[in-house]
């Protein structure tokens, strides 16, 4: 799957493979509003996000999505070690 057709999958579905879940107000406009929208229109928003410069913190040296990786053991994320969530 290439850049933008995962960009644009992201847009209308809140999913990234190998990233988390679209949370908060993200979803929120996925549910109600870009899930709707067609190839076309989402094309055209990521081609406008595109256009605009990031916003970044001073002293940022790599993307945001490059500083880690969704969890994969939902007991270790409350501090239970020793336990997993997914059966072995």
């Amino acid at each position: 799957m290439t850049g933008p057709v995962r960009a644009c999958g992201y847009l209308a579905t809140g999913k990234a493979p190998g990233k988390g879940y679209a949370t908060g107000p993200m979803a929120e406009a996925i549910e109600k509003s870009r899930r709707h929208l067609s190839d076309a229109d989402l094309s055209a928003v990521l081609l406008h996000l595109r256009s605009l410069r990031p916003i970044r913190l001073r002293g940022d040296s790599k993307p945001r999505f490059n500083h880690g990786q969704p969890a994969q053991d939902e007991m270790s994320l409350h501090g239970i070690a020793g336990c997993s969530a997914v059966p072995s």
